[in-house]
């Protein structure tokens, strides 16, 4: 009986954790390409990177561009635009948002 309470327990958090992220999932994130507002994210696994508490991504179906947000502190959002950018030879767009919409 004991193995099922832990078992149940550990179901519960995992279940309420998933919850507080989805809650900070954002109606839609803006294409750092095109602009394009984008509303079908998907949850990234963020639990292994410290300092960030949520992550999403889509993929803009008009010019093909993955997007990424985040919910984490100033460096770590810099640190991991950096490692992106080191990686894709692209140029970070932090704070780049659609700021005309709440």
């Amino acid at each position: 009986m004991g193995q099922a309470n832990t078992k149940a327990d550990r179901e519960t958090r995992i279940k309420k954790a998933l919850a507080k992220i989805e809650a900070l999932k954002p109606d839609h994130i803006v294409c750092k390409n095109c602009r394009a507002h984008l509303t079908d994210l998907v949850m990234l696994d963020s639990t292994k990177m410290e300092g960030i508490e949520a992550a999403f991504a889509a993929r803009c179906e008009l010019c093909n561009q993955e997007t990424w947000a985040l919910k984490a502190g100033t460096n770590t959002i810099t640190d991991v635009s950096t490692a992106i950018d080191g990686v894709t030879g692209g140029v970070g767009k932090i704070g780049d948002a659609d700021k005309t919409e709440s």
